[in-house]
Formats: structure tokens, C-alpha cells, sequence
């Protein structure tokens, strides 16, 4: 199998069809540059993790597994210009299709997310959880306490600017 640059490849097959062993596995370890894989046992992992980390950083998402990496997207957003670039990788990463409407919602919806992850990250013991808890729950008066006590004005007015919108458009 050859697989050119930058191009994706798909493989499916019945169980037990040496999948694995005679494709999955010899592609991670050919290809040198990020690989995502996913399986629904650890037998990837198991023949490839090894010489992956040999050639760089490996990290492996197990939610079920004793050793696990993951990311917390609060990590960085005490600092305001990095919690606004989050919010619009967030962003991006939803983005369903370009128009206006959408370009306009998709700013809107990082005008408050950013502010958001940044009380979250300023404040201890705050998780992601929490800035979930503020959009579901309405609480501006939360974070907006949290960015008060920290001095973070810019991300204060944001949060509270888009809070002032008129219902129609806050929903």
C-alpha cells in the first residue's frame, strides 16, 4: 500500500483479516509524520508505540486505559490572547459550512467562549466544566467576578457585551 502525502487512508475489514498486523501497524510505523488510529483494543498501540516515541513525542488517548494523555483546554488561557486563539480554534473546529450567518455566529460564539475559558483558567479549581456550567446556566455574574478580581477588563467588556445583546440574538 502506498499512500501519498498528506492523504488519508481508510481501512475496513472483517475481524481477525491480519487488518492490523499487515496494514495498520506497518503504515504507523512507515509514515513519519502524525498519525491518528483508532481501535477498539490496544494492539496498534502495542506495535507501534515503542519506535513512534524512538522518533518524537507519542501520545495515546485511552479513556479506559491505566496511562492516558489528554488535554485540558483551559491549559494557557490565563493569558487573554492565548484564550481567544482557543476560542477560535474551537471555533474552526465546529464550523459546519461558510455564509454570512454562520461567519456571524461563529464570531459571536467566540466573543463568548474566550472570555469564558479565560475566567476559567484565572480562577483556581475551575475546570471546563464550569465555563459549560456558565453558558448552560446563564451566569455572567460569575465569571464576569472572576475577570473583575483578576483585572482582566478586556475579556470583562467582551463577556458583558455579548450578555447586552437583546434576546433575540443572545439565543
Amino acid at each position: 500500500l502506498a499512500v501519498q502525502a498528506h492523504a488519508q487512508i481508510c481501512a475496513i475489514a472483517a475481524p481477525h483479516s491480519g487488518t492490523t498486523s499487515g496494514l495498520i501497524a506497518p503504515s504507523v510505523l512507515e509514515h513519519a509524520g502524525p498519525v491518528v488510529t483508532t481501535a477498539t483494543n490496544g494492539e496498534v498501540v502495542r506495535a507501534t508505540l515503542q519506535q513512534r516515541q524512538r522518533a518524537g513525542d507519542a501520545f495515546v488517548w485511552d479513556p479506559f486505559g491505566e496511562h492516558t494523555d489528554g488535554w485540558d483546554p483551559l491549559q494557557g488561557c490565563d493569558d487573554w490572547s492565548y484564550a481567544l486563539m482557543v476560542a477560535r480554534w474551537l471555533g474552526h473546529a465546529l464550523a459546519f459550512g461558510e455564509n454570512e450567518s454562520s461567519e456571524y455566529y461563529d464570531e459571536a460564539a467566540q466573543d463568548l467562549s474566550a472570555p469564558l475559558l479565560h475566567a476559567a483558567a484565572l480562577a483556581p479549581g475551575r475546570t471546563i466544566v464550569d465555563a459549560y456550567h456558565w453558558v448552560r446556566d446563564r451566569d455572567v455574574d460569575t465569571p464576569v467576578q472572576i475577570l473583575s478580581e483578576t483585572g482582566a477588563e478586556d475579556a470583562r467588556a467582551r463577556l458583558q457585551g455579548v450578555y447586552a445583546f437583546n434576546e433575540r440574538r443572545r439565543d
